[in-house]
């Protein structure tokens, strides 16, 4: 089987077939770890702005090292390489690198927020 270009890349934001065959096929089970994984995403994304203003690099990494993992649990690639780009950058302790790797995490979360809910994810009422 072939993936074009486009499939190739919906499938580094997010592989849903994997994700749905791991979860037994159950797509409520699927959301669910969707959504607990952005809401988990939204904390560490906010202790890693904290560890920006205080200059403090080792949690930034961990936050980073965090959001790695569960990236690889939803099965997001392209969420997974930058996270993990984060914290290798945080344990360099360059502040500027950080900011402009974090900006682009930030933007990936959106992305990947983005392109769930254009395809039926993360529809639960708040």
């Amino acid at each position: 089987m072939e993936f074009s270009e486009s499939e190739s890349v919906k499938n580094a934001l997010f592989d849903e077939l994997e994700l749905l065959y791991l979860m037994g096929g159950n797509r409520d089970d699927v959301d669910a770890l969707l959504e607990a994984s952005f809401a988990e995403a939204q904390e560490k994304m906010a202790t890693i702005c904290s560890g920006i203003e205080k200059d403090d690099f080792e949690s930034i990494q961990q936050a980073a090292m965090s959001l790695q993992g569960d990236a690889a649990t939803i099965k997001s690639a392209m969420l997974r390489i930058i996270a993990a780009r984060t914290a290798k950058i945080a344990k360099k302790k360059d502040i500027d690198e950080v900011i402009c790797s974090v900006q682009e995490l930030d933007s990936a979360l959106k992305s990947l927020k983005s392109h769930l809910k254009s395809n039926g994810w993360l529809q639960k009422p708040n």
